[in-house]
């Protein structure tokens, strides 16, 4: 992995991003709707935006998510659920429909999966099973 001490990952944020959605192990498997994208001005976590006739959908990155490998990539799978759910939700499914017509509902359902995402790479991850 590149030298991203001493404030780069700060001075190249998009360029830390690639590299932790090229190389980390938790991603390794995981075919993303939507390139991550640093986001200077967004001052939350991450933010999944739906795609829209004539608007194309995107997973922006905050620097909040920029702390540490784990947390870029807990971001990056939490926008990527978003989009999931949202893709299962006009394809017809009323479970999907369900969750996200309640922003609150939606909001757990996909903290809770991303944990679980995390705990299963934690534990391949310790087995060597990955």
């Amino acid at each position: 992995m590149s030298d991203f001490s001493g404030g780069a990952r700060s001075k190249h944020p998009q360029a830390w991003i690639d590299l932790i959605v090229a190389t980390d192990f938790a991603l390794a498997n995981v075919k993303l709707s939507y390139p991550p994208r640093y986001a200077s001005r967004l001052r939350a976590y991450g933010r999944a935006t739906i795609e829209e006739p004539g608007l194309p959908g995107s997973t922006s990155i905050g620097r909040a998510s920029l702390v540490s490998p784990r947390e870029l990539v807990d971001t990056i799978i939490h926008e990527e659920l978003h989009h999931r759910l949202w893709t299962r939700a006009m394809r017809g499914s009323q479970r999907a429909w369900r969750k996200i017509a309640d922003l609150a509902v939606e909001e757990e359902y996909v903290e809770e999966v991303t944990r679980r995402f995390l705990r299963l790479q934690d534990h391949l991850k310790l087995t060597g099973n990955k």
